[in-house]
This record gives C-alpha cells, structure tokens and sequence, in this order.
C-alpha cells in the first residue's frame, strides 16, 4: 500500500527524482575527489609547490622582508620612545608632586624644575601650558573662529518652551485618554 503510494508519486513527479539523484551523484563525487587528494596528491603535490613556487619566490622577496623589517623596527622603536618620554614625564611629575605635598620643595621649585626637565630631556608633557589672561584673549582675538558662529536668528523655541504642536488626526481620540488616564 504505501510502496504503491509511493511508486505513483515518484511516476508522477520524475523531475524531483532526477533533481535528487543527481544532487546525490555531485556528492558522491566530491567525496571521492576529496579522498583522492588526501589519500594520493596533497603530499606529492605540497612537495612541488614548495620546490618551484614557494622557496624561489621567499628567496627572492628577502632583501625586501629585510628592509621592511629594519624599516618597521626603526619606527616602532620611535614609538617606543615617544611612550617612555611619556612614563618618565609621568614619574617626574609624580616625583616633584610627591616632594611639593611633603613640603620639601616649594610649589615655585616644582614648577621651575618641571620647566628645566621639560627643556632637558625635551618632553613636551612636562611643559606648563600658558594660561596668562592677557596671552589668551590676545590670542582668541587673533583667531576669528568665534566669529563664525550661527548668524541671525537661531531656529525653534526659547529654552524650556514647549514647540511641539498639539497633535491632530487619527488616533487622537486615544491618545487624549491616555493623556488624560496618565
């Protein structure tokens, strides 16, 4: 009974059995083309590809590996300086703070010392920024950015005005009462 079902089906639908008959063949192929290469050409195959590509072209690509690496080295190692400036900055700074709170220099020392260190070892973070009243409105006059700024009158509401306009149309009905039940 469900052989004969089945039978019929099948007669009556050959494009899906052809469809999965050769979905099946494809993977039954792959399989095998897979077992070949593992079994009997990856090692042969390895082995030439290493002899007549890989090798050469690595023998002739080492002058320009070299002269990456020396060329990377040499920035990193900048790098690397530029990050112990900043840790020796930090432990002067912690140094000089520590000796100014125990009172054994005056805060007048620390500054200058933080001033001839910063001009020694040439560490930029050690350098007090200039912060005189007079140096800096001298210098925001000379920068007209602020003069940029937005011209005339600035869209939307006074601060703290409500300008969201009241909502009309479907739905607000309901959204009355839950305004009103809120």
């Amino acid at each position: 009974m469900i052989f004969q079902a089945i039978s019929e089906w099948a007669y009556d639908n050959p494009d899906v059995i052809l469809l999965v008959g050769t979905g099946l063949v494809l993977c039954g192929i792959a399989l095998a083309i897979r077992h070949i290469w593992r079994r009997w050409l990856k090692g042969g195959t390895t082995k030439v590809y290493h002899k007549v590509l890989r090798n050469p072209v690595r023998w002739l690509l080492r002058p320009f590996n070299r002269l990456h690496r020396r060329w990377s080295e040499q920035n990193l190692g900048i790098k690397m300086a530029k990050w112990k400036k900043e840790l020796i900055a930090n432990i002067f700074y912690e140094g000089l703070t520590q000796a100014c709170d125990e009172h054994l220099i005056s805060k007048h020392d620390k500054r200058r010392l933080m001033k001839e260190l910063a001009h020694f070892f040439d560490i930029a973070d050690l350098k007090k920024p200039n912060n005189h009243k007079e140096a800096l409105k001298k210098k925001i006059l000379e920068n007209r950015e602020f003069q940029i700024g937005p011209k005339g009158e600035i869209p939307g509401g006074k601060p703290g005005e409500n300008v969201v306009p009241l909502y009309k149309g479907l739905g607000e009905e309901y959204l009355s009462r839950k305004k009103a039940s809120a």
